[in-house]
């Protein structure tokens, strides 16, 4: 099954098999890299990408759906590349990013980039493959995600007049039971900080306590009342009560502060999303300033 998407004006075929980019200065790297991908079933590895001026021209003309960026280049790094083209790109037209690297120290900055994962060198195999499961299961999201709003958009334009029957309330996750040892710890839902997800776990942040549980953020997020839970980042949801500041630097990247002093990331492109829906549930004439 394929999907036809448009970019500025061209009009090309998302299939099933992914199509993936490295980019790395180094030969033996980009190489080795690709073979590790071209071995895994459903990946098509198209010719890599030397720098980051040749990795910007390459998405831009080939649409790789997956980037496996280097972050250290002589010319642009590889957060630089991403700076420049989430700038430039819309949502929709951004290739999902991971990032490679030989140091830690960038993580943090990779994850305010909404990067889907951060592969630390020397790597594995089977961690490559991982990060390929990872990768498709946030592309059908976002595919599928895109496929709803396709519809209803075009359900409201045919049929404005039409009106769907009122559904009954949903009944929103009230506890959560975290298994530990021979214990079941029970975790009210509203005493909840924030939730993080960690590979196939998530960790729930509540009352200075983090309690692991195996499992998606998605799937939990879509149990929670979305009144009072918000995603703040690719990996992160948030009780919107405990949030008491949004802070946005002069690089773009954004920050949220919680009651108990916690700081976190908040994705670039969901900044607004927090602040709309942060102003809706306050007292009027009560919320964010510009």
């Amino acid at each position: 099954m394929t999907a036809e998407e448009s970019t500025s004006g061209a009009t090309y075929v998302r299939s099933t098999v992914l199509t993936a980019l490295v980019v790395d200065d180094e030969a033996i790297a980009r190489e080795g890299l690709g073979q590790i991908l071209a071995a895994l079933q459903g990946i098509e590895v198209l010719p890599g990408a030397r720098n980051g001026r040749d990795a910007i021209r390459a998405i831009r003309t080939r649409h790789p759906d997956v980037v496996f960026l280097d972050v250290e280049m002589p010319d642009l790094s590889g957060i630089d590349v991403v700076h420049k083209l989430q700038s430039e790109l819309s949502a929709s037209e951004l290739p999902i990013f991971v990032f490679v690297t030989a140091y830690s120290t960038y993580a943090i900055e990779a994850f305010n980039l909404e990067a889907s994962d951060y592969l630390v060198k020397p790597f594995t195999d089977a961690r490559i493959a991982r990060c390929i499961d990872r990768v498709r299961r946030l592309r059908e999201h976002v595919q599928a995600e895109e496929l709803s709003n396709a519809v209803l958009s075009l359900a409201r334009s045919d049929f404005p007049a039409l009106r769907a029957p009122a559904l009954p309330s949903k009944a929103y996750l009230q506890r959560i039971l975290v298994p530990h040892g021979a214990r079941t710890i029970v975790v009210a839902v509203h005493a909840i900080d924030w939730i993080g997800a960690d590979s196939d776990y998530i960790v729930i942040h509540s009352q200075g306590k983090a309690h692991l549980l195996r499992g998606t953020l998605g799937a939990l997020e879509q149990e929670l009342d979305p009144n009072c839970f918000v995603r703040a980042h690719r990996s992160i949801v948030v009780n919107a009560d405990q949030i008491v500041e949004l802070r946005r630097d002069r690089n773009g990247s954004a920050a949220m502060i919680l009651r108990d002093g916690t700081r976190l990331p908040v994705g670039r492109r969901r900044y607004d999303e927090m602040r709309i829906h942060l102003a809706s549930h306050t007292v009027p004439g009560v919320g964010f300033g510009r």
